[in-house]
């Protein structure tokens, strides 16, 4: 749920509603916080969750938080923007960035691994696909 630079951090789990503002972690990454909440708690999301994002100077965009399969000790927490073909590491986000949780992802999802390119996905209700 958070990227593995970010277990030794202090975090709580998402909810729905939550207003977050993307922060650099004294560890060296890149991860979300409450907006008016404390900078040192991440908060994690969990893949499928669905956020409006805005980055700054910019509209807010639909986007889906996702998790690709990457090596371990690589960033891989990111987002996938309605209608781009691939997700964005919050890593290339730039800091400021704010996103809303609109959605979070079914109890009951499962995740899948994409044979082809080995990307996980979480699958869900037609209806929540992006």
């Amino acid at each position: 749920m958070c990227d593995f630079s970010l277990e030794s951090a202090r975090f709580r789990n998402a909810r729905k509603g939550d207003r977050l503002v993307l922060t650099h972690f004294s560890t060296g990454t890149n991860g979300f916080t409450e907006q008016n909440g404390a900078v040192d708690e991440a908060v994690c999301l969990k893949p499928g969750t669905r956020l409006a994002v805005q980055e700054p100077d910019k509209e807010p965009r639909e986007a889906l938080f996702v998790q690709p399969r990457r090596p371990s000790m690589m960033h891989r927490d990111s987002v996938k923007f309605v209608g781009d073909q691939e997700p964005v590491l919050l890593q290339k986000l730039p800091i400021g960035t704010t996103a809303e949780v609109t959605a979070m992802p079914f109890e009951t999802e499962s995740a899948a691994v994409d044979e082809e390119d080995g990307d996980e996905q979480v699958v869900m209700a037609e209806a929540d696909v992006i």
